[in-house]
């Protein structure tokens, strides 16, 4: 880390602080020269002049510090600042192992705009709790930055209830952009992740390192990808086990693939599907294949049950711990011959056996995931589980029966337990089929 060395170098004998703990302004003038950095002391903004008083008014320079003292490479000790004397001593992965667990601890935006407008401060301390969950999915493999962008709108939008003017999607947009932006770049900073623009896979986006005059569309196609190093290091992370779950997971693996035999308990006759995933998909990524295929609408929780361990999210309202699903692949916990168990609606109590049919190669231009097979229809959310339907079941076969107008108002006017359209299901496999493609972004 470049700008670690250069702190480690400036503050080598150490230099005094100011009673408030912070670097003097001779010393954060020469430090604003030394790191490169553009902010600048005494601003002009429309024609008037604004004194910097301490250098902790300097967010850029005042975040290095937090960030390099809090990795390790400084430290405070009776009104001075120094390196310490491990850090020299430290190899080039410790030193980035260390820079990144800081990172994660500050959380990139919050500390830096402490001194910013308030309102603008919420919004970077709630993009920082979503932070760890931008971690776990990079350390998956590339994600396109205005999929990045539009997932965590999503989270922000379904999550918080903004006041005015960022109750405004547009105006809110913006700000969470600034936000993604720079946590993004600390990324790159701390040499965990590039942005590459499309047709130039070994260039890093130039936003990253400067100001970028391209139009938000435009900078929205850059594609985030882990460094070498970061491929390594952040699937390595300790994240927070309440990281939110943010991000679409990559449904891409290794070169194998599982073809897998999905079967609804309880019902007879069988309702079942057979599904060809990659075998390094995430549990979290299998859960929305798993949905599509069986015609599920993703409307309750869920977990995933093998070798006696339970895989999703905590339940806080039953105290339920499980094993967070997102950094958990399938080839970790089941192999060909094998089988676990996924539960969704813990209200109706659908329970599936996923038996693991085959794990091979996967074949030349192959797309996965995809559907390869099924009978009968996906039961209706909120039936009232395998008793339930079977009632329905029978009330609808019964023109007789009191209860089968209630039950076709509440199909949506018709259900037909013996139908299964496979070209449906890839349809909706092919909105996941697409995030394979990323796979190959970051290989040239």
């Amino acid at each position: 880390m470049a700008r670690f060395d250069k702190l480690a170098a400036f503050f080598s004998e150490g230099r005094k602080l100011t009673q408030t703990g912070w670097p003097t302004l001779s010393d954060a003038r020469e430090l604003i020269a030394t790191l490169g950095l553009e902010e600048q002391m005494d601003p002009e903004i429309g024609g008037r002049v604004f004194k910097t008083t301490t250098s902790a008014e300097l967010p850029e320079l005042s975040f290095s510090v937090l960030w390099a003292t809090k990795a390790g490479a400084l430290r405070k000790k009776k009104g001075k600042l120094s390196t310490t004397a491990g850090w020299p001593k430290l190899a080039p992965d410790e030193r980035l192992h260390r820079a990144a667990r800081a990172l994660v601890a500050l959380g990139p935006l919050a500390s830096r705009y402490r001194r910013a407008w308030p309102a603008f401060q919420d919004v970077a301390e709630v993009v920082d709790k979503t932070f760890p969950a931008l971690i776990m999915r990079l350390a998956e493999g590339p994600l396109p930055y205005g999929q990045a962008l539009d997932e965590l709108m999503e989270h922000l939008l379904g999550t918080y209830r903004w006041y005015a003017p960022w109750d405004k999607p547009d105006h809110l947009r913006r700000s969470v952009d600034d936000c993604l932006s720079e946590t993004c770049r600390l990324l790159q900073m701390a040499g965990l992740v590039e942005r590459r623009r499309p047709g130039s896979p070994g260039e890093a986006g130039a936003r990253l390192n400067g100001p970028d005059d391209r139009g938000e569309e435009e900078a929205g196609d850059d594609v985030l990808v882990p460094t070498t190093a970061g491929s390594w290091l952040l699937g390595r992370l300790d994240i927070p086990a309440n990281a939110p779950p943010v991000y679409m997971p990559l449904m891409t693996g290794p070169g194998t693939v599982h073809e897998l035999r999905v079967s609804l308990d309880g019902i007879d006759p069988e309702i079942w599907r057979t599904v060809v995933v990659p075998s390094g998909v995430t549990l979290a990524g299998l859960h929305y294949v798993l949905q599509a295929a069986m015609g599920w609408t993703d409307s309750h929780l869920h977990q995933f049950e093998a070798n006696g361990q339970l895989y999703g999210e905590d339940d806080e309202e039953w105290g339920t711990r499980r094993n967070d699903e997102r950094r958990v692949r399938l080839a970790e916990i089941a192999g060909a011959g094998e089988s676990f168990r996924y539960d969704y609606d813990f209200g109706d109590s659908w329970e599936h056996t996923v038996q693991v049919v085959a794990v091979r190669p996967v074949a030349e231009g192959e797309q996965v995931p995809r559907c390869t097979g099924g009978a009968r229809a996906c039961p209706p959310e909120d039936v009232g589980g395998w008793p339930g339907y079977a009632d329905m079941v029978a009330a609808l076969a019964d023109p007789s029966s009191d209860e089968r107008e209630g039950y076709l108002e509440w199909c949506g006017g018709s259900f037909d337990p013996e139908h299964f359209d496979l070209d449906r299901v890839n349809g909706w496999l092919s909105g996941l089929r697409k995030q394979v493609m990323l796979a190959a972004v970051g290989d040239g």
